[in-house]
């Protein structure tokens, strides 16, 4: 990979982050109940396009260890994957995973 690429990939990177931390942090202003209702936000199990600025880009929320119709958990495990495109061509991922009381 060039250095040029490279450049490029890891100002993507830096994007992508920064566009997690925000939807997490939104995301966890939330109660529990409201994320399991989908009216987070961004619907649990459900890939929503952004407007970053990167090339086929989607964020996905979802709730590992939990299912739809399970009793409320105490905590709830949130994972959110943001994938895109680089510039490159390469398909990329990040994930960020937290739990929410």
């Amino acid at each position: 990979m060039s250095s040029k690429n490279l450049l490029q990939e890891t100002a993507e990177t830096e994007v992508a982050l920064e566009h997690l931390r925000t939807e997490m942090a939104e995301i966890l202003s939330s109660d529990v109940a409201t994320i399991l209702a989908g009216n987070a936000s961004h619907a649990v199990g459900v890939s929503h396009p952004t407007d970053l600025l990167l090339d086929g880009v989607d964020l996905e929320l979802s709730t590992p260890g939990y299912a739809a119709g399970d009793p409320k958990p105490d905590t709830l495990n949130l994972q959110f994957e943001l994938r895109w495109q680089s510039k490159s061509g390469r398909p990329r991922t990040l994930e960020l995973t937290c739990a929410k009381r």
